[in-house]
């Protein structure tokens, strides 16, 4: 005796949801494609684990390193992290036991300096925006 099981096709849901064997075809440029992503992702992933391990070495060997730097060699050390550093990142990082005191004052001109070097961009900016904007009205 047949059931319904043995007499009924079962498509896919109308939703697009597939079930395993009712998966479309892909086409051999979608297989060569999907085959590319992965390696990407796979490829991606490795290099964040081998950053992430950098990260980490680096971490685990700094207080070591700088217990044992010069003096000017630290300050030097704290400033450039510092000064590259988010401000929120600079703050944690001005926390750090093994920061001198000097590295604030190295910090605060660096930082002025930078400031100084954007405002002067801007303003050329400005200065070649006006240009160019008086040339062109008077063409």
């Amino acid at each position: 005796m047949k059931t319904l099981l043995d007499t009924t096709r079962f498509h896919a849901p109308a939703d697009g949801r597939a079930s395993g064997g009712d998966r479309p075809k892909l086409t051999a440029k979608q297989r060569a494609i999907a085959a590319l992503e992965k390696a990407i992702d796979k490829d991606a992933k490795a290099e964040e684990r081998l950053e992430a391990a950098r990260r980490k070495a680096i971490g685990e060997h700094f207080t070591a390193w700088i217990e044992e730097a010069d003096a000017s060699l630290i300050a030097e050390v704290f400033a450039g992290l510092e000064v590259a550093a988010t401000k929120a990142n600079r703050k944690r990082i001005a926390s750090h036991p093994l920061r001198p005191g000097k590295v604030d004052a190295i910090v605060e001109k660096r930082l002025a300096e930078i400031e100084r070097i954007k405002a002067e961009e801007a303003a050329e900016r400005e200065r070649e925006r006006q240009t160019d904007d008086g040339a062109s009205d008077a063409a």
